[in-house]
C-alpha cells in the first residue's frame, strides 16, 4: 500500500484566507451518512462551496434537496473517486472535510483528509471522536444538527489562523 503524506506547506490547498472556503464530503450517499444534514448546513453559510465525492442510492434525492435549498450552484458532484492521487488532489483543494454520519466505524476517510492537512468536522459517533480532537484537529457536533455543522464551518471559514492550527494538528494525527 502506498502512503501519501505531505508536509503541511505542501498539503494546504491554498494560503490560509485565500480563495473560496470549500467543504468536502467523501463517502457513500446513503441514509446513515446524513449528507442531507450537510446540505442544510451549507444553506446556512454564505460564501462556502461543497464538493461531494461518492455515489449511492440517495444521489438523486440529495440533488433535489440542493435545488429546493437553492444551493445547487454551490455543490460539485464528483461521483466515485478511487483512493490515491486523484482523491488526494481533490482533498488538497478543499478547506475542511465534513463527516455528518449517524453511524460510523473508524472513518478512514478522516485519516486520509488529515494526511492532506484538512481539519475535520464530524459527528460524535463511532470512531470519529477517537480521531478528531474537538477544538484541536477539528470540531465534533451532534448527529442531525445542521445548525451545529454550520456553526463549526462558519468558525473555520472566519478564522484562517484557526484552520492552519487545526491543519497542523490534523497532520500530526494522521502521522500517528
Amino acid at each position: 500500500t502506498e502512503i501519501y503524506t505531505l508536509s503541511l506547506h505542501d498539503a494546504l490547498p491554498i494560503s490560509p484566507g485565500d480563495g473560496p472556503f470549500r467543504i468536502v464530503y467523501v463517502g457513500r450517499l446513503a441514509p446513515e451518512k446524513c449528507v442531507d444534514d450537510l446540505l442544510r448546513a451549507l444553506a446556512l453559510i454564505d460564501g462556502a462551496d461543497l464538493t461531494i465525492v461518492g455515489d449511492g442510492p440517495r444521489r438523486q434525492e440529495l440533488a433535489a434537496l440542493c435545488r429546493a435549498l437553492g444551493i445547487e450552484d454551490r455543490v460539485e458532484w464528483c461521483g466515485y473517486v478511487p483512493w490515491g492521487p486523484a482523491l488526494f488532489a481533490i482533498l488538497r483543494r478543499c478547506s475542511t472535510l465534513v463527516l455528518p454520519s449517524a453511524t460510523e466505524g473508524l472513518g478512514l476517510v478522516i485519516v486520509e483528509a488529515m494526511s492532506q492537512g484538512l481539519p475535520v468536522v464530524g459527528t460524535r459517533v463511532g470512531g470519529i471522536p477517537e480521531l478528531v480532537e474537538d477544538g484541536v484537529s477539528g470540531f465534533l457536533v451532534d448527529v442531525h444538527r445542521p445548525d451545529q455543522l454550520a456553526a463549526a464551518l462558519r468558525r473555520l471559514e472566519a478564522d484562517p489562523a484557526l484552520r492552519l492550527r487545526m491543519a497542523e494538528a490534523a497532520l500530526r494525527t494522521a502521522r500517528r
